[in-house]
C-alpha cells in the first residue's frame, strides 16, 4: 500500500498499485483478413492469447458476425497449437484442440475460405475456448476489423 500527499500535507486514502488493462496488440485476440474488400473470399489469420489453459479434447469456437460466409472454411497452420475442424454451425466455426494448450501462451490460427460480408464496416469477432466438458473455458472479443470496397468502380454503360 501507499500513500501521497500535497503541498498542505494532507495524506490520501492507501492505494493500490495495479498493472493497466492488457493491450489488445499482445493480449487479446486480434484478427486480420488477407483481402479486407465486401464480398471477398479470403484467408483470416486469428492471433489471441488465452489466461486459462484447456486440455486435450476441448474447443475452439470462433463467431463471425452476420453475413460472412463460412459455408467453405477450412483451417490451416495453427501455431504453437494442434487444432481440427468439427463443424460450422450457423456463424460459428468450431475447432477440436487435439494438444494441451497452456495459459499464457500466444496462438495464430488461420481460417481459409471465408467469404466476406457485401457491407462495409466495422467488425469483431468472438473467440471462446472450452474445457472437454462443454463448460466455457474463456471468451475474448476481438478488436475491431475493416471490411471495406474499393477505392475505383468502374461503371460501364451500354
Amino acid at each position: 500500500m501507499h500513500t501521497t500527499t500535497d503541498a498542505d500535507d494532507t495524506y490520501s486514502a492507501p492505494f493500490e498499485i495495479v498493472s493497466p488493462a492488457p493491450c489488445d496488440g499482445w493480449l487479446g485476440l486480434n484478427v486480420t483478413p488477407a483481402d479486407n474488400l465486401a464480398g471477398a473470399l479470403t484467408i483470416y489469420r486469428i492471433n489471441f492469447t488465452t489466461f486459462k489453459p484447456v486440455k486435450k479434447g476441448g474447443h475452439i469456437n470462433i463467431t463471425f458476425p452476420a453475413g460472412f460466409s463460412l459455408t467453405n472454411v477450412s483451417v490451416g497452420p495453427c501455431s504453437p497449437c494442434e487444432v481440427s475442424l468439427d463443424s460450422v454451425i450457423g456463424q460459428t466455426v468450431v475447432l477440436d484442440i487435439l494438444a494441451d494448450m497452456p495459459s499464457k501462451t500466444r496462438y495464430k490460427i488461420t481460417l481459409n475460405n471465408i467469404k466476406n460480408t457485401l457491407m462495409p464496416d466495422e467488425y469483431t469477432l468472438t473467440l471462446n475456448t472450452t474445457y472437454a466438458n462443454g463448460t466455457l473455458a474463456e471468451s475474448i472479443t476481438s478488436a475491431y476489423f475493416s471490411i471495406t470496397v474499393p477505392s475505383e468502380v468502374t461503371l460501364r454503360m451500354r
